[in-house]
């Protein structure tokens, strides 16, 4: 029992109860980590496992303004990208996994960054914020612009260069 000060995608640090000293402990040895949540947080994951994903963003986003922990924050806003991806919503996807990454550089969520293999024309606001993700210095952010525009006419070869360029 304690608090966990941090988990990142390369340690937890943890503070044991009725203790002023922080241990820290590598990422890949932690097995889980059980933590107090928000009503809104648990209300979420409850319509999330239910299938009911409107309601399940409308509380995991409550459960963001409530939560203080970054750490949990990263926890919240991977479950909004599971949110965003079961309803094919590539720009929510993406703006969350951009917040991640920006918190945890080393984040424990890669798995769930949202990116688009495919030649499918993109358009309007998907496309618009390819491009500002393209643009970033964020390698991970580029990764994300670059899978969306790969098949873009005006920006399919920029893509494709930046895709070589971080292999």
């Amino acid at each position: 029992n304690g608090r966990v000060l941090d988990y990142t995608g390369k340690y937890l640090r943890f503070q044991p109860a009725e203790s002023a000293q922080v241990n820290t402990y590598p990422a890949e040895r932690v097995l889980s980590v059980e933590t107090p949540q928000t009503k809104p947080h648990i209300e979420g994951l409850r319509a999330f496992v239910e299938n009911r994903i409107e309601t399940a963003v409308v509380e995991l986003t409550k459960a963001l303004e409530a939560e203080p922990r970054s750490w949990v924050l990263r926890e919240i806003r991977a479950m909004l990208i599971r949110c965003a991806l079961k309803h094919g919503d590539y720009s929510a996807a993406g703006l969350q996994f951009e917040l991640i990454v920006r918190s945890d550089p080393d984040t424990l969520h890669y798995k769930l960054i949202p990116l688009i293999w495919t030649d499918q024309k993109t358009t309007g606001s998907l496309k618009k914020l390819a491009n500002r993700w393209l643009a970033d210095a964020n390698d991970s952010v580029k990764l994300m612009g670059a899978s969306v525009l790969l098949g873009d006419p005006q920006q399919g070869n920029l893509a494709r260069r930046e895709l070589r360029r971080l292999v």
